[in-house]
């Protein structure tokens, strides 16, 4: 249960800093990027494009990236590779094996080595939001007792799907797995009609029992055990076949099995806000935007500015803007920033 940054879905968003910094670290000049009609585009009218359209992101990302590792360094702080490792390890945790996860970072055009700095960034974030929160242990027993489904763990399943048109192909893969179950993620990745699981081996993961949906997947998964394959079901207007990899029974922890979990959920709970961190980074710090096209981030870097949080980054091809915008912590893109 210790997931106190949301690492899976995360790092799929906020990478245009990353794609900048590549292209910038790739060189400039006339080497052409694509033909159109026989006309050349060539590498630096691309970095111009994404200059106007992406430039002010990218520079608040970097100078609250510094704000953050300089706040982190004075703070007496720390963060261990063993700490980074974990919850690179969790995002690993979402793709079935290390080709699928090395195909979801190209997709996202990064690197590990990319997203493992974001990580810290976000990781160091947490940290100075929750630096203050005082923690004993009456004020968790109390916490754990006032929220105890926060900590209660459904019955739950491993469950892999093949989704498929008709009976006819549902039953001769039925028949395929009868004899050879182990085949399973295969003929998902051959067979099954769905843009999710496919190209996962079929695994949707560990499922909550009570939100599988079709409800009639959700009956046969509950029935089945570990390693065994469904006969062909019929729900909403498809057939499906349901392999359950391990079956999790409903469980009430005590409070010494998850302590951890436990102080997590509390500190986050009791962590300052957006607006406080933010305040907290801009108060004594010294920006100087030395680069005319960008000189709406100097209001906004400035101690106790009049703007709030607005979304920083509009796309519209004009680095300034009336009412400057700004970066927030969720703005921190994996562009380069170290631990």
């Amino acid at each position: 249960m210790r997931k106190p940054i949301a690492v899976a879905g995360i790092f799929f968003v906020f990478i245009a800093a990353a794609a900048l910094m590549t292209a910038i670290v790739g060189g400039c000049g006339s080497q052409p990027m694509a033909v159109v009609n026989g006309v050349k585009i060539n590498r630096a009218d691309f970095l111009n494009r994404l200059e106007q359209t992406q430039g002010k992101e990218v520079l608040g990302d970097l100078i609250l990236r510094a704000l953050v590792d300089d706040s982190f360094a004075k703070a007496g702080l720390s963060l261990t590779d063993q700490e980074l490792d974990e919850q690179l390890q969790e995002a690993k945790a979402s793709a079935p094996d290390e080709a699928a996860w090395q195909q979801m970072l190209a997709a996202q055009g990064i690197t590990e080595t990319e997203l493992r700095d974001f990580l810290a960034f976000r990781m160091k974030l947490q940290k100075l939001g929750t630096k203050d929160v005082e923690v004993s242990e009456e004020l968790l027993q109390k916490f754990f007792e006032e929220n105890r489904n926060m900590f209660d763990e459904p019955e739950s399943v491993d469950l892999a799907e093949i989704v498929l048109p008709g009976k006819d192909e549902a039953d001769k893969l039925a028949q395929q797995l009868a004899s050879s179950p182990e085949s399973f993620g295969d003929l998902a990745r051959q067979h099954s009609l769905s843009p999710i699981t496919r190209d996962r081996g079929g695994r949707r993961g560990r499922v909550p029992v009570e939100r599988i949906t079709p409800t009639q997947v959700r009956a046969a998964a509950q029935k089945l055990k570990p390693g065994q394959v469904s006969e062909p079901i019929n729900a909403e207007g498809n057939w499906y076949l349901i392999k359950v990899e391990n079956h999790y029974p409903a469980k009430q922890p005590k409070f010494e099995e998850i302590r951890t979990e436990i102080e997590d959920a509390y500190t986050m709970q009791h962590a300052k806000s957006e607006q406080e961190l933010m305040s907290e980074l801009r108060n004594g710090a010294q920006v100087t935007i030395l680069d005319p096209k960008y000189q709406s981030l100097s209001e906004f870097f400035r101690p106790d500015p009049d703007t709030s949080l607005p979304t920083f980054g509009s796309g519209d091809g004009q680095p300034e803007q009336s009412e400057p915008s700004a970066p927030t912590p969720e703005a921190g893109a994996p562009a380069g920033g170290g631990q």
